[in-house]
């Protein structure tokens, strides 16, 4: 799922405007790609207020704590349940990449040493019911004190450059010095050092606001429970099931709150979504539409312009758990990473799905042009198993979750390591376990399909979770354990830097290092597909969001 240097606003706008177009010349943005548009011909025209919109997703989130959830769909509705200081805009492509104020009032003013951010909140902005009190920088200071602390927080090491926040972290300090209340409505952020991406950290789920009250009636079943200052509020959670949100009564500008209803239900698969959109029956089918499915409905003239599609910023790979032999041998990887056919993995996908053979996608910072580290060749890798001491291969098990396409993708892979002489397999487990399973530490998963979609687009979102050693802590996303020191040592080089070019090229050599030791296997990054039924207007995919719910009404 993406420098600012001076100190007065006019400034900052102007280095973040440039920022963006620097990203665009790297090839940022996720317009374009697959078979239909990120912009569907029902986008634009007139939002109109009222209604129930519903959405298929096959599964719930594990929960709906802002400080731990980790996941596409748990975003999603928390993105309509809180807010934070700033957002991203919602448009498509590059736009969509754009920071925005929420409940700032305006960006932040920024120090000429590019390390202190100065917050003004909007007044009036309150907590949905019961709590209905209004937003302070206070309560800002005490959610990222408490995301902080929270076990299983989802990537706390993104705010550890705020000044005190490391030493509070690890247990060594009682305050986040650098987290200063002026008054009520002004927020100041202190940095170590300039940090090129943390606007865009601000943005996502893990700083967004929540009343302290709330969280000392619930604590830990908050995750359950949740209640933000956002345009809606959750009216029911039936396990497993369905939920409800309906409209925040509270909310700052509710001429922007369109729906009065949002009905989530988790029991239908992605093939069964296709066919309750077709039947009236849900609005939006939020699962990528199958492979199969997909050539059908867009042959179909009554569907074709049902379908928004963009190329995903994303990527689908196979970890590798370094703490487990045979996977601890680099020449083992490197024949892995040589014997997976991806060219056969994206027609799997109906072509809805780009072959990729680096960590970072087309659109990505980073991203290395015609790199191709691990052509398929198999005979290649036979011959690197054998220099591995594995002339006759080994026995393995293959882990995965089971929802389309992934089991048949993994048996894809399965075949094309039983062509080398490896004997894998395969494991499949419900998607929102399986996510759990395959986290840091990853005890007892030795190699399994991965995937790792934006959470705001900029490299240090592929590096940071999935290739540093803070993230193979308990909860982490370097599920393969590995973890480099020049990695390290660049990585934290280039989260000093401002945006730039020279910070780019960092990021480019990360991968390089990466990549020359089989980390991971990249496969392939996946279209972002989704199909909507004739009642749902503004639909548009996002490219941080995909699915950019506040944004859509009811016709």
């Amino acid at each position: 799922m993406r420098g600012r240097r001076t100190a007065t606003l006019v400034l900052v706008m102007l280095i973040a405007a440039a920022a963006v177009a620097a990203l665009a010349a790297a090839g940022c943005g996720a317009s374009g790609g697959g078979g239909g548009s990120a912009a569907s011909p029902s986008a634009g025209g007139t939002p109109k207020q009222g209604g129930t919109l519903t959405v298929g997703y096959q599964g719930e989130p594990d929960g709906i704590d802002p400080a731990v959830n980790y996941t596409n769909l748990g975003w999603c509705i928390e993105e309509m349940l809180y807010n934070g200081l700033v957002k991203f805009a919602g448009a498509t492509g590059e736009a969509g990449a754009k920071i925005v104020p929420d409940i700032a009032e305006a960006m932040p003013e920024l120090s000429a040493d590019g390390k202190t951010y100065t917050f003004k909140l909007r007044q009036g902005v309150k907590f949905a019911p019961p709590v209905d009190r209004e937003v302070t920088a206070d309560d800002f200071k005490w959610t990222w004190m408490r995301m902080m602390k929270t076990p299983d927080a989802g990537m706390p090491s993104f705010y550890t450059g705020i000044v005190g926040a490391q030493a509070y972290y690890d247990g060594k300090g009682k305050d986040v010095s650098g987290l200063k209340v002026i008054d009520k409505y002004t927020l100041e952020i202190d940095l170590e050092n300039p940090d090129g991406a943390f606007l865009d950290k601000l943005a996502i789920p893990f700083a967004w606001v929540i009343p302290k009250e709330w969280f000392a009636k619930w604590g830990n079943q908050i995750n359950r429970h949740p209640l933000g200052a956002g345009q809606y509020m959750m009216e029911s959670w039936t396990a497993a099931t369905k939920m409800v949100l309906v409209k925040n009564p509270n909310y700052f500008d509710p001429g922007k709150v369109y729906a009065d209803k949002w009905v989530f239900d988790f029991t239908p698969t992605p093939t069964r979504q296709v066919l309750l959109v077709q039947n009236g029956q849900i609005d939006i089918a939020m699962n990528n539409v199958p492979p199969a499915e997909y050539v059908n409905v867009t042959s179909d003239p009554n569907w074709k312009d049902n379908v928004a599609s963009q190329s995903g910023i994303n990527v689908h790979y196979t970890t590798f758990n370094v703490k487990y032999k045979p996977f601890d041998n680099l020449k083992v990887r490197q024949a892995i990473c040589y014997a997976i056919n991806r060219d056969k993995l994206v027609k799997l996908q109906s072509g809805e799905a780009t072959a990729l053979n680096q960590i970072y996608p087309v659109g990505m910072p980073g991203h290395e042009e015609n790199a191709d580290y691990y052509p398929y060749d198999p005979e290649k890798a036979k011959q690197l198993l054998a220099e591995a001491g594995y002339p006759n291969g080994f026995e393995t098990t293959y882990w995965a979750h089971n929802t389309d396409p992934v089991p048949k993708l993994a048996q894809s892979i399965i075949n094309d390591l039983k062509a080398i002489g490896i004997t894998a397999h395969l494991q499949l487990m419900e998607e929102n376990t399986y996510w759990t399973k395959i986290s840091a530490p990853a005890e007892g998963v030795s190699i399994c399909y991965n995937d790792w979609y934006e959470d705001y687009p900029d490299p240090s979102d592929w590096i940071e979770p999935l290739f540093s050693k803070a993230a193979t802590a308990k909860g982490g996303s370097n599920s393969g354990n590995w973890v480099s020191p020049k990695v390290e040592a660049l990585s934290a080089q280039a989260a000093a830097m401002p945006a730039s070019q020279e910070r780019i090229d960092l990021y480019t050599q990360m991968q390089q290092v990466i990549m020359e030791d089989a980390a991971v296997d990249p496969m392939f990054n996946t279209n972002d597909t989704i199909m909507f039924g004739d009642n749902v207007g503004g639909m548009y995919l996002h490219p941080v969001w995909i699915t950019y719910f506040t944004e859509y009404w009811k016709k």
